[in-house]
């Protein structure tokens, strides 16, 4: 095979020079791959940050009378995406990095992957219920209204779709069906606004958390069920025979997730801290920017995982992928940043009302925190392509500690403002962390694995 070609492998795949050639693209296609993918998946960001802001604006208009609705709906939500990525156990890591390919034992450790998460989602629903019982009683009361038991049982069903969406869009992305990743997007922001008509769910906050979370939990089991069906009949998969590289999948999952708890602790237990130490009512208005900053943030993180798939294909160039990761987030997100600061004031005040001023205040500082973000964000993924774990790891553990250190400090001495420069400063300590480190462990272009990090690599690169 010549050296301008590449062959998309995963476990279990087949090596035959007879399936090679229709497994092949050229290398040009291969770079054009991460910026299609950025942007495609940007589109769908995109499309989610306007369902996402159309939410909340109706959602504020209902109960302008009484913000600690939203406020304490919002606290909630957090709640709900805590323990999901609490309980993630590394699998949508796991998806992306090992699943480029399409054969049965791919799919077959994508069901486990659901099981898995299942089964973590059920451990993380009995933490909520420990921790709404010590630590958070007031901020969760909303939720066990009806019962300990009712209140349980929706937040795990919730939590266990939500699980299951994340999953089935990463496989998407993988087998690059971008056709379904937009119209699941679309499908979920049109059904969520329509479940607005119901009137006992839009004025409290279980209703509004409902609301917020039930369309995309029906993407997720409805998404997984059709997995199973698009693919063709010899390579549909149920559980077992367990391929071969079941273990090595797991180490991975394990491993990363450890890294995915310090990469991404800074935001989902921010919004948990500032509610700590925050009314319901100026919660409301720390739920609106942060919401808007959250899908903000997604942006580098999403075209990090187009790196990251994109650079574990056989023969890839993962040096010159990061560059064009790096590229395509860092523009948007200064892009982000200047329109946060020239139009995010008036954008508030016309869509969720005067009542929100607080939010104008700190949004483009938050929204500004995302410029280094990108940068980090990049460097991560370039790292677990090449499986530097120790690298991987000092990052996340970095950005964690130079985000939470001082927003738990400035959220308790001077509240949301204080939690919003913060985490400015902190992202940016954090971005110059992750590049000393990224150049202490540099590996020059071409270079091969080395034996510590070979065997996830050749599972792919064979």
């Amino acid at each position: 095979m010549s050296q301008s070609e590449v062959v998309d492998t995963a476990p279990g795949a087949a090596d035959s020079s007879q399936d090679a050639p229709h497994r092949t693209m050229h290398k040009p296609a291969v770079y054009t791959q991460v910026v299609r993918g950025s942007v495609l998946f940007t589109v769908a960001v995109g499309i989610g940050a306007l369902g996402g802001l159309a939410y909340l604006s109706v959602a504020a208009r209902i109960n302008a009378g009484d913000r600690s609705v939203v406020g304490a709906a919002g606290f909630l939500f957090q709640a709900l995406m805590f323990v999901n990525y609490a309980t993630s156990m590394g699998i949508p890591v796991a998806v992306a990095r090992f699943a480029p390919a399409n054969n049965r034992d791919v799919n077959t450790l994508f069901n486990w992957g659901l099981v898995y998460t299942a089964a973590s989602s059920l451990a993380g629903t009995v933490g909520l219920f420990v921790a709404a019982r010590t630590i958070f009683e007031d901020q969760t009361a909303a939720l066990f209204e009806s019962g300990y038991a009712a209140g349980l049982a929706l937040f795990f069903v919730l939590l266990v779709g939500q699980s299951f969406a994340i999953l089935v869009e990463i496989r998407l992305v993988t087998m690059r069906m971008w056709g379904w990743v937009l119209t699941r997007v679309i499908l979920v922001v049109c059904l969520r606004m329509l479940l607005f008509l119901v009137p006992s769910l839009a004025t409290n906050p279980v209703g509004l958390l409902v609301v917020m979370a039930a369309t995309p939990a029906l993407s997720g089991f409805i998404g997984a069920v059709a997995l199973h069906y698009v693919h063709p009949e010899r390579d549909r998969a149920g559980l077992f025979p367990l391929p071969a590289d079941s273990g090595l999948v797991l180490r991975y999952a394990t491993v990363n997730w450890v890294a995915m708890l310090a990469a991404q602790a800074p935001q989902f237990i921010t919004p948990l801290v500032v509610g700590k130490f925050v009314d319901k009512e100026q919660y409301g208005a720390f739920f609106v920017s942060w919401t808007i900053v959250t899908v903000v943030f997604l942006i580098p993180h999403t075209v990090g995982q187009t790196v990251l798939a994109e650079g574990s294909r056989a023969h890839a160039d993962p040096e010159r992928q990061a560059k064009l990761g790096l590229a395509v987030a860092g523009s948007i997100m200064v892009a982000m940043t200047v329109g946060a600061y020239a139009l995010g004031g008036v954008a508030v005040r016309l869509l969720f009302g005067e009542g929100y001023g607080l939010a104008t205040e700190i949004l483009p500082r938050m929204v500004a925190a995302g410029v280094p973000w990108a940068l980090t964000a990049i460097l991560l993924a370039r790292a677990r392509v090449y499986h530097q774990q120790l690298i991987t790891v000092l990052i996340t553990g970095g950005f964690a500690l130079a985000t939470l250190l001082p927003v738990s400090l400035l959220a308790a001495t001077s509240g949301v403002p204080g939690a919003a420069n913060a985490w400015l400063i902190g992202n940016t300590v954090a971005a110059m962390f992750a590049l000393a480190m990224a150049t202490l462990g540099h590996r020059p272009e071409g270079s091969p694995a080395t034996a510590v990090d070979a065997e996830g690599i050749e599972v792919l690169a064979t």
